[in-house]
């Protein structure tokens, strides 16, 4: 007798078999997947602290008012701060938002409890030294 196809207890059997497979790569997968955004999220905070620290100076040199302060963003993209300074942060990322932006007279940056916009990320800070 020719056998044209599977059984239904064959294909049981390889439901089973892939489930199983899945039961156990699925959380390894899905840690891969987090612990890879959280790397990403926390390099465009990284970024985005080093562009900062490029456009206060660039700032400073072109307006010759010093850069210092807290400031703040709403966007990721325009921070707001003492004297009504206003930096354009432009740095092809993420939007990263900060519930504050400190720049110091060294033009040191610091970045306090931040979130990126698409992968989120809480409590995260960035200081230069």
């Amino acid at each position: 007798m020719n056998k044209r196809g599977f059984t239904m207890v064959e294909l049981i059997a390889v439901i089973i078999v892939l489930g199983i497979i899945l039961m156990v790569t699925f959380p390894v997968i899905n840690s891969v997947i987090k612990r890879t955004r959280r790397s990403s999220a926390e390099k465009s905070i990284v970024l985005f602290g080093r562009t900062i620290e490029e456009v206060a100076v660039r700032y400073e040199l072109e307006n010759g008012i010093e850069v210092t302060g807290i400031f703040t963003t709403y966007d990721g993209h325009i921070l707001n701060g003492p004297d009504n300074i206003t930096l354009l942060v432009d740095y092809g990322g993420d939007a990263v938002i900060c519930d504050n932006i400190q720049i110091n007279s060294d033009k040191e940056v610091y970045l306090n409890n931040c979130s990126v916009k698409g992968r989120f990320i809480s409590g995260y800070s960035y200081g230069t030294n």
